[in-house]
């Protein structure tokens, strides 16, 4: 082998190292400040300057879960929280909402912040999760906001069982594993399970992983189920949101919902754009034809 060329292939590998090396600290971040195995995920906490993120998993297989601007946490910096909003133009005050997985706690508290009166209903299965957004993402339990520890779908059926009169008029589901929706989250039977606990005036607002292999067979499902199911498409990332109205909740068209974006705009004075939001509005989106219903079997 010639000096040359050992020379050539010396600073090929170092090149490669070093993109590897980029590529690992974007993804890993800056600064480790918490990290801990409970029972359920692979719990990080990292900061990159001000920013604070929240990972579930490990590696390149960690999920953003959250994200904060510590100068600014009422900021909502991942697009899919932004995206979420958009349930408002189906149901424009709700009284009392439910929320599926709190990650941070960055949607429980954007809530409560422009719907005081909302009672927020919030469950995660793993209590370490709570005690990490209590502490490093400025969430905080009580008054209008009670955090339940039980499985999503479990805490519906007791709902709906020991507590058939009590409704929610939005519903938002946000539980992952790393970056995954469980799948006993987005069957046709859990989704008809929550429709008894929906306000037929409700509306629910799931947040969905545009690159997963089960995304159309998710949206066929939602749509089997709701028979409506409107998508916003994330831009920035892998990330878009279904919302679906219940059974007596209106329809929307790009039209009616960019006036309604307008007015709601005024009304709660959102530090983020609704009307962009409504830009992200794919009304004539379908799943593929050859997706499939999601069931529990």
């Amino acid at each position: 082998m010639s000096s040359q060329f050992l020379i050539f292939s010396i600073f090929v590998v170092s090149i490669a190292f070093s993109y590897i090396l980029l590529f690992a600290l974007r993804v890993t971040g800056d600064k480790l400040i918490f990290e801990k195995k409970s029972k359920y995920h692979h719990i990080i906490v990292q900061e990159d300057g001000f920013k604070r993120t929240l990972r579930l998993g490990k590696g390149t297989n960690a999920g953003k879960q959250s994200r904060i601007d510590l100068r600014d946490p009422d900021d909502l910096l991942l697009e899919y929280t932004r995206l979420v909003f958009a349930a408002l133009l189906i149901n424009d005050s709700p009284s009392r909402v439910l929320i599926i997985g709190l990650g941070g706690g960055i949607l429980p508290r954007a809530i409560n912040r422009y719907i005081p009166d909302a009672e927020i209903d919030v469950v995660d299965i793993d209590p370490d999760v709570v005690k990490v957004a209590e502490k490093y993402f400025f969430f905080e339990q009580g008054g209008n906001i009670k955090v339940h520890i039980s499985d999503g779908r479990a805490f519906i059926q007791e709902t709906a069982r020991n507590n058939p009169d009590k409704k929610y008029d939005m519903v938002i589901l946000d539980a992952f594993n790393s970056n995954s929706i469980p799948r006993h989250l987005i069957t046709k039977e859990f989704l008809r399970e929550l429709i008894l606990i929906l306000y037929p005036e409700g509306v629910v607002s799931a947040n969905v992983l545009i690159d997963n292999k089960l995304f159309h067979s998710i949206f066929k499902t939602y749509r089997k189920v709701f028979e409506r199911c409107y998508l916003f498409m994330g831009g920035m990332a892998q990330n878009a949101v279904f919302i679906s109205p219940g059974l007596k909740a209106p329809d929307i068209d790009r039209k009616q919902a960019e006036i309604k974006a307008e007015s709601l705009q005024k009304l709660y004075h959102f530090n983020f754009s609704l009307i962009s939001v409504v830009r992200q509005f794919r009304p004539r989106s379908t799943p593929k034809v050859s997706a499939k219903v999601l069931t529990d079997l």
